[in-house]
């Protein structure tokens, strides 16, 4: 008896550690449109970052800039941070030392 009730609760123990670690995709909730936006940015981030390290300076600036609007539209600042620094270091790469960015 006892040995069995061992077993049914170590099948529930077991199933219910199953649902809680990989829930179905019903029971998930749908992506808001914050997180649409924020996947977006870090892809366009990540895009930047591979055309800065190919010395593709301008290319890297131009996705940095449309991730820094998505960054400081669901403000997220060390995103919106790190994307300056990178819109900066880009810049001067190219050696367009003197610009007005605001």
């Amino acid at each position: 008896m006892k040995k069995k009730m061992y077993r049914i609760f170590v099948r529930l123990l077991v199933g219910l550690l199953l649902l809680v670690f990989f829930p179905s995709p019903s029971f998930a909730a749908p992506p808001s449109q914050g997180e649409d936006l924020k996947a977006k940015a870090d892809a366009l981030y990540v895009e930047g970052v591979a055309l800065y390290n190919q010395a593709d300076y301008q290319g890297a600036i131009n996705r940095f800039e449309e991730a820094l609007t998505i960054y400081q539209s669901i403000r997220d600042q060390a995103y919106e941070g790190a994307t300056l620094n990178y819109i900066g270091l880009g810049h001067g790469s190219l050696r367009q030392y003197l610009l007005d960015l605001f």
